[in-house]
């Protein structure tokens, strides 16, 4: 098979990337994963329940992946997801939202260089914290 796309990673972004681009019948979408597929029909029962014990399965991630968190700095362990769904398949779809000065930084960072307000301003979705 030629493909036009292909898209490394069925993440949650990955997938739906390759769902909105297969909407074209004449695309030719590849999409890769490393880790099992876990289709609708066969979802394993960890990833299943409403309690994400899958975060708890060293089968879903990279093994001994390791990252610095500065240039120079030591190895740490670095848990990323290897499975279909990517990191919303094991964390239960969990939302982690960002602290209220979070977004004021961005909006102040973003103020700055477009000369406008509220751009990335939580307002909207929840008053921020003085």
């Amino acid at each position: 098979m030629i493909a036009d796309y292909v898209i490394v990673g069925g993440g949650s972004a990955g997938a739906v990337l390759a769902s909105r681009l297969s909407e074209n019948s004449a695309n030719r979408v590849v999409l890769l994963e490393a880790g099992a597929d876990t289709p609708p029909d066969a979802t394993p029962a960890d990833i299943d329940d409403t309690f994400p014990s899958s975060s708890l399965n060293p089968e879903y991630f990279w093994p001994e992946l390791q990252a610095r968190r500065r240039e120079g700095g030591r190895l740490h362990p670095y848990p990323q997801a290897r499975i279909m769904g990517g990191g919303s398949s094991i964390m239960g779809m969990w939302a982690l939202r960002g602290m209220p000065s979070d977004y004021r930084r961005w909006s102040e960072a973003v103020q700055k260089r477009v000369q406008s307000s509220g751009l990335w301003a939580a307002s909207g979705r929840e008053p921020l914290a003085n």
